[in-house]
């Protein structure tokens, strides 16, 4: 059975996309990163464990039902047990950067299932300076659909670690801070190595950095506050992934989103204790003066007429359409058309390679093929009669 537990609970914005991608499928023999049907473990354990599992955005982006989020709750739970109680390694490491948003409950609940009789536990969090933070969450909750902002985007360093530095002993909680100037060789993934005692030199290091050029930012708040509908299914939530891959390629070299936008909008009121029990000190920084031309609010709302331009010049060579979109932000609504239709024609891409080779051998389809092809003829003309051998 397991006898150390490593949790590391994020928090967002500091490399934990990076630590996962770099510890998945790690195991020396004596220490593993858990399994439990991905690199980042916050949708299963949150699911687990939260007591608002239901209004999840994990859960919701992909439209999940009650019925079917209890489903993933309980089988996060069977896995969980299953790494834990493994009598063939030592150390498990689990990483979640949703962990650090638990209500005290569902950490009571985490908490205790992982230490179990004899196992120790060491949770990691790290922080991130709060200009920094409100940069990067910025723009995190654009790309995530969000139409509004807030007035502050608060780091919330006591919401996130409060729970949790009253339930465990203080060696069993260890925060560090987000800097490269602060972390081990500058990287967060051989600043967590050394901090667990694992050799990152055998590591697979990638820089995983998602950032967007600022006028792909302006183009996605476009069009989260045009009200067309882009999340609510699979097909949906995949195009607007294949969205933001165009928008990174058509302003690819453009500056990121300017963080003198954001001076006016970090949240400075948890530095207090975060200093306090933990020793890390973020000072303010201050507002520039004279300030920028625009606030940021109104950078978002203002038109770009030149990256509309560069839209449509992709939506051209793409696929050679040359359509006229009079509707404010109509040529990004359309590359999104595109990117739903792709991700359409995914859900079925395997079976049309598969029925394409056949075709081109002179073999015949199957009948489950056929039925394939019948269902996409449906699917082009919704409300139009069955095809030959289709039930309705």
């Amino acid at each position: 059975m397991v006898q150390r537990v490593i949790l590391h609970i994020g928090s967002h914005k500091t490399g934990s996309t990076s630590i996962q991608s770099a510890l998945k499928h790690y195991d020396d023999g004596t220490t593993c990163y858990a399994d439990l049907g991905g690199a980042n473990h916050s949708a299963p354990l949150f699911t687990a464990f939260s007591e608002h599992k239901y209004g999840y955005h994990i859960c919701t982006q992909q439209g999940l039902s009650r019925e079917q989020i209890d489903q993933r709750a309980q089988q996060a739970l069977t896995g969980l047990h299953h790494q834990l109680e493994r009598p063939d390694r030592h150390t498990l490491i689990l990483s979640g950067e949703d962990l650090s948003l638990l209500e005290p409950t569902g950490v009571d609940a985490l908490l205790r299932t992982l230490r179990g009789p004899g196992r120790d536990l060491l949770v990691i969090c790290y922080v991130r300076h709060p200009l920094s933070y409100a940069t990067s969450v910025c723009q995190q909750l654009i790309k995530g659909g969000a139409d509004q902002l807030p007035e502050l985007f608060s780091p919330a360093y006591r919401q996130r670690l409060e729970a949790y530095r009253n339930r465990l002993d203080p060696q069993e909680l260890t925060v560090r801070c987000f800097d490269r100037q602060h972390l081990h060789e500058g990287c967060v993934v051989a600043d967590f190595c050394q901090v667990i005692g694992l050799p990152s030199d055998t590591l697979t290091i990638r820089s995983r950095n998602e950032s967007l050029p600022g006028p792909a930012i302006h183009a996605l708040y476009q069009l989260n506050r045009s009200g067309l509908l882009q999340f609510g299914d699979r097909p949906l939530l995949q195009a607007r992934h294949h969205l933001l891959q165009v928008l990174k390629q058509v302003f690819a070299g453009d500056p990121p989103l300017s963080r003198d936008l954001l001076r006016p909008h970090a949240d400075y009121d948890d530095c207090d204790f975060l200093q306090e029990h933990f020793g890390i000190l973020f000072a303010p920084t201050p507002c520039l003066d004279p300030p920028p031309a625009a606030t940021l609010h109104q950078w978002l709302d203002q038109s770009d007429l030149n990256a509309e331009a560069r839209l449509q010049q992709w939506l051209e060579h793409t696929t050679g359409l040359n359509g006229t979109y009079h509707q404010p932000g109509g040529v990004l609504q359309r590359v999104f058309y595109l990117c739903v239709h792709s991700a359409m024609l995914a859900v079925h891409r395997d079976a049309l390679r598969s029925m394409a080779r056949k075709s081109a051998a002179g073999e015949v389809l199957s009948p489950s093929e056929s039925q394939t092809l019948r269902q996409l003829a449906r699917q082009a003309r919704p409300g139009s009669p069955a095809p030959p051998g289709h039930p309705r």
